[in-house]
């Protein structure tokens, strides 16, 4: 699997002229739809959705979004656990 980092990209270059600092953004509301799918179906994309988030973690155990502005870190670690929150497994 494929996954451009999002400190990589340049702002409003790649398809559609979408800009990177909304990597961790878009997560989120794909976690958010993932609650209008029925189970079974919600919980592979949920599962996809983890394993592209959680190689992208920083050794202080960060997330950064695009380093365009000074709040990347926080913001790209709130969403990233936003979105990491919603594709948590049920417990016993």
């Amino acid at each position: 699997m494929a996954v451009l980092w999002p400190q990589t990209s340049i702002p409003h270059e790649s398809w559609f002229q979408v800009a990177g600092y909304f990597f961790y953004y878009g997560h989120y509301y794909a976690a958010l739809c993932t609650e209008q799918v029925e189970e079974q179906s919600a919980r592979r994309y949920k599962d996809y959705l983890a394993a592209i988030l959680m190689p992208l973690q920083e050794k202080d155990g960060s997330w950064w979004d695009f380093p365009l502005y000074n709040y990347h870190q926080q913001y790209g670690t709130a969403f990233a656990l936003m979105t990491l929150a919603r594709c948590r497994k049920p417990g016993p």
